[in-house]
């Protein structure tokens, strides 16, 4: 259960999100299964929270000395660009947090949603689906990794 509950939370941290949980869990020979559900729960956890969140923090560092003017710029050119964009968005969205890669993920995503105004119950689902897609990709290629190893 400790190595459960370690995934879960590990699943919320910034940056490393499940795209390091689900490689550790199945290192531990946890069942597939299980690994995925905990690791996509727990990174989905995070997803209104941050989007609720993120515009008084971004708001609090246009305020910052020296990073602030930049800061403030990208909000207000975000604010502007806003109502031009479409459904492309959520597509966007969705590869965003799906592709594995440093800087992507569900709190990134839930950071662009938030900038872009999207309201959570429009943008949830494409970050999710993004979750879910890109703890396939891990899980892939984790598999990958033992079967050349092993």
């Amino acid at each position: 259960m400790k190595q459960y509950a370690f995934l879960f939370l590990l699943s919320m941290v910034p940056i490393v999100e499940l795209r390091a949980a689900v490689p550790v869990g199945l290192s531990w020979n946890l069942p597939f299964w299980r690994v995925m559900a905990v690791c996509v729960i727990g990174n989905c956890c995070i997803i209104a929270p941050a989007m609720l969140f993120a515009e008084r923090v971004l708001d609090a560092i246009a305020k910052w000395p020296y990073v602030g003017a930049f800061a403030r710029k990208i909000l207000d050119r975000a604010h502007r660009k806003a109502g031009e964009i479409t459904g492309a968005l959520l597509v966007g969205l969705f590869f965003l947090v799906a592709i594995p890669l440093p800087g992507t993920g569900a709190w990134t995503g839930s950071l662009v949603a938030a900038i872009l105004n999207l309201p959570v119950r429009r943008a949830f689902w494409p970050i999710v689906a993004g979750v879910v897609a890109a703890g396939c990709i891990m899980a892939a290629g984790t598999f990958g990794v033992f079967r050349l190893i092993g």
